[in-house]
């Protein structure tokens, strides 16, 4: 079973849970709900954020993966066992990831694609065009001293 991953971004915590309820039961922050809602979100589906996201900002600090680095803690689900939940990225790691260049991206998808969690590996230009989306998105949220969240279902 694969997890649905889509990143959005919102003012703080209480915008974002205010995005979260207009969206209602069934939708996401890349669905068509997400874009009534006004959302700036990404579906990068499989991509979560605690330990795929958190190597991808590890790489790019040339530093060890560890717990932590691109997830926080649970700020919203209407149901904790069964989902979605919403977590918010800390905001060193929304900077380290808008700060990407785009000539590093190619080196960083290659290295990238060979994490565990991608079951075998994956196709570097796949990794660069989802790097290249989340920069996006993380340099969006940035440049708005906004937050970049990560919501997931199963």
């Amino acid at each position: 079973m694969g997890v649905l991953c889509d990143y959005f971004v919102a003012a703080d915590d209480a915008a974002a849970i205010a995005a979260l309820d207009l969206l209602g039961p069934g939708g996401s922050p890349a669905s068509v709900h997400g874009e009534a809602a006004g959302l700036d979100s990404i579906d990068l589906k499989g991509i979560e954020p605690a330990v795929m996201v958190g190597k991808l900002v590890a790489f790019v600090r040339g530093i060890e993966w560890e717990p932590g680095l691109a997830a926080g803690r649970l700020l919203w689900t209407p149901d904790e066992d069964n989902g979605p939940w919403v977590t918010p990225m800390p905001n060193a790691a929304r900077d380290t990831l808008a700060g990407i260049a785009p000539e590093d991206i190619p080196r960083l998808a290659e290295r990238w694609a060979t994490i565990e969690e991608f079951r075998g590996g994956a196709d570097a230009a796949a990794c660069g065009a989802i790097i290249e989306q989340i920069s996006s998105l993380a340099r969006r949220a940035r440049d708005a001293d906004h937050r970049v969240y990560a919501w997931l279902s199963l």
